[in-house]
């Protein structure tokens, strides 16, 4: 399998992975606690011709960045100790009052940066709060989040905090476990390099460098496995190569390009259309992308040299 077929390989099973892993987070989303209940029903937003409009949440209207979006609700006679309520904003600066007087406000300092982070809003609620209006006003400064809110929670502060963090439990999760296959795969690509498995691409390199000319199997391996013993096998780990290029140009039907015999391969320059040739014959074009970027095989070490000598032209 070439570096290419394992990439797309890897890139397939990791969104398989978080497919099965979104729809496994759906599924164990706890049920409500004791001391919780849904908050979404009578709320009723203030457009800006004055009138009321009552909505269930989650809502999304059409608010221009930067405008607010102003909810109210009576708070249900359901009495908690220790009330509060919970909601979700994305990029969105939050306030919430109770009959007037200001409870909670996100952020409640200056962020450093631009950016507004999202937020779990937990508000604690005033004793005797039942029945009282609670008034939410959302603002963000992206078209993007602005004039939506998500669920809302009523319920006993501490069970809340419960509640949330067993909702976001199989979120958090399903990233842990993409970092760590992340990291797997990043493990796998670093190994894969180190010890060049797939190197036919490198070896072509290596032939286009030489511009026709003959490249022996010791300096291949000192290229591409440098720092390895020559033994049997780094000898195998070359023939692989050689067998990937020619089965390769075989199945495009250019088989006469690359040639190898007895510790020996090469390319056939004359059949190769290539800007670094082209270069070198004084093509007009091909100067000037080079000197746009001056960069030659630039994921090669072993490029350096003969980038020191086109630099030098």
């Amino acid at each position: 399998m070439g570096e290419k077929k394992f990439a797309g390989a890897m890139a397939l099973v990791m969104i398989v992975f978080a497919v099965i892993m979104e729809i496994y987070s759906y599924k164990v989303i706890p049920d409500m606690e004791v001391g919780v209940s849904s908050f979404n029903d009578n709320w009723t937003i203030k457009e800006e011709n004055g009138e009321s409009v009552q909505v269930t949440l989650p809502v999304k209207r059409q608010v221009p960045a930067g405008q607010e979006l102003v909810l109210e609700n009576r708070i249900p006679d359901k009495f908690y100790m220790n009330g509060g309520i919970v909601f979700r904003s994305r990029q969105q600066e939050v306030e919430v009052y109770m009959e007037g007087e200001l409870l909670y406000k996100y952020p409640e300092k200056e962020l450093i940066g631009q950016s507004l982070p999202g937020n779990w809003n937990f508000v604690m609620l005033p004793k005797d709060c039942e029945g009282k209006t609670l008034t939410v006003k959302i603002r963000s400064p992206y078209q993007k989040f602005s004039g939506q809110i998500g669920e809302v929670y009523y319920g006993n502060y501490s069970e809340l905090l419960d509640f949330i963090i067993k909702k976001q439990t199989p979120i958090f999760r399903m990233g842990i476990l993409i970092g760590i296959a992340g990291a797997v795969i990043e493990v796998l690509a670093v190994v894969l390099r180190k010890y060049r498995i797939y190197s036919y691409q490198e070896l072509l390199a290596l032939c286009v460098d030489r511009r026709g000319g003959s490249l022996t199997i010791w300096e291949a391996v000192d290229k591409l496995w440098e720092g390895r013993e020559y033994d049997d096998r780094v000898k195998n780990l070359y023939r692989k190569a050689i067998m990937n290029l020619r089965q390769t140009f075989a199945e495009h039907g250019l088989a006469d390009i690359f040639s190898n015999n007895r510790g020996e391969c090469s390319i056939d320059c004359r059949k190769v259309d290539c800007d670094y040739y082209r270069l070198l014959e004084g093509d007009e074009t091909a100067r000037r992308a080079w000197l746009l970027t001056k960069e030659y095989m630039g994921e090669y070490s072993w490029a350096e040299e003969t980038q020191a000598v086109l630099l030098s032209l």
